[in-house]
């Protein structure tokens, strides 16, 4: 699969006036988007995801997943469903590897500024600017990316020690942050 940001037609704007980006296909752990997303040095403002276990611009990402060359501004997200080790993430919510198939996912040249990540249910472990974490085997790579001007919000104290710039929290040990900053 692969995502077209130059002509989208997944997104849509409420009444507010913000972008609102719902699947559920995408938000469960057993089934997330797998694929290409080349966001083309484009700039997606003012996203806005409210509901879900897994929030961000894609909620779980399996298999293979590559996102590149995205930028993310003026945004809100928020995870409010109670699956314990739900995750938020302004690129990816949730890395996964169900059924231990070791998913991989790749983000590069990324940028997330101005923009707000809430986690607003005590089970919601993981949270991050970029990606909020990876689970069973999810392995993240996360390489020339920026994050700037971040509001990230927890009402879980142990969430605190899974809350990263770029990566929340994942149970692969081999994630990868590199030429980032913030």
């Amino acid at each position: 699969k692969e995502a077209d940001l130059v002509n989208p037609t997944t997104l849509a704007w409420d009444e507010a006036g913000h972008i609102s980006w719902h699947s559920e296909l995408y938000n469960s752990r057993a089934k997330g988007f797998c694929g290409d997303v080349d966001g083309g040095g484009h700039t997606i403002y003012g996203l806005y995801y409210r509901e879900g276990n897994f929030a961000g611009l894609i909620p779980v990402a399996a298999d293979s997943t590559n996102v590149y060359n995205l930028n993310l501004k003026n945004s809100f997200i928020r995870a409010n469903g109670n699956p314990t080790g739900a995750a938020a993430g302004g690129i990816i919510g949730l890395v996964s590897g169900a059924g231990n198939n070791r998913s991989t996912a790749n983000v590069t040249y990324c940028k997330v500024n101005n923009s707000a990540i809430v986690a607003d249910h005590s089970q919601i472990w993981r949270i991050s600017a970029v990606v909020g974490g990876g689970y069973n085997e999810g392995k993240v790579v996360v390489s020339n990316c920026g994050v700037t001007n971040m509001q990230m919000t927890t009402i879980n104290p142990d969430t605190v020690n899974r809350t990263g710039a770029f990566i929340g929290s994942t149970t692969y040990t081999n994630h990868e942050v590199t030429n980032c900053y913030s």
